[in-house]
């Protein structure tokens, strides 16, 4: 009997075998796949400007306050110089992970967002040049006269 059980385990090995070895590949695949990505998103020259005219003029990402809430919206580039015009996530989150400095070639950036973070260390600079493009400002954003705040 005991050579009988033997078989068996050798035969549901050689029948198992093939698919194991197969999601043991998949794992590794998938694992450099996700390394791969991660090193495009690094990678990733990001310029960004809003359009000059039209419904969407000023607006670099918008959300519509319809939107699911806390969706998150990311930066994960090294290279975001640019990013000229409004970010609008009134029910969104921005975030921005990076090493390198992010926006400091853009005129003017603006963001709007129901919850904003960073990580990775990166230096976000928020320009407000707003006479040296021809990119608008939505109505609302930039020079008002009132106070800049973070609030929390």
């Amino acid at each position: 009997m005991g050579m009988g059980r033997d078989g068996n385990v050798a035969i549901i090995f050689a029948l198992a075998a093939p698919a194991l070895l197969a999601a043991a590949g998949l794992a590794l695949d998938f694992q450099r796949l996700t390394s791969q990505r991660q090193a495009l998103q690094d990678a990733a020259d990001i310029y960004l400007t809003a359009p000059k005219t039209g419904l969407m003029a000023g607006l670099l990402i918008w959300e519509s306050k319809n939107a699911a809430e806390n969706r998150v919206h990311k930066i994960l580039s090294a290279n975001a110089r640019e990013l000229l015009g409004t970010f609008y996530l009134p029910r969104g989150e921005l975030e921005v992970k990076s090493g390198s400095p992010i926006a400091d070639s853009s005129a003017y950036t603006a963001i709007i967002a129901k919850r904003f973070s960073m990580a990775g260390s990166p230096t976000l600079v928020l320009n407000t040049d707003y006479a040296a493009t021809d990119v608008p400002t939505p109505e609302g954003v930039g020079a008002t006269g009132g106070q800049v705040y973070l609030r929390n």
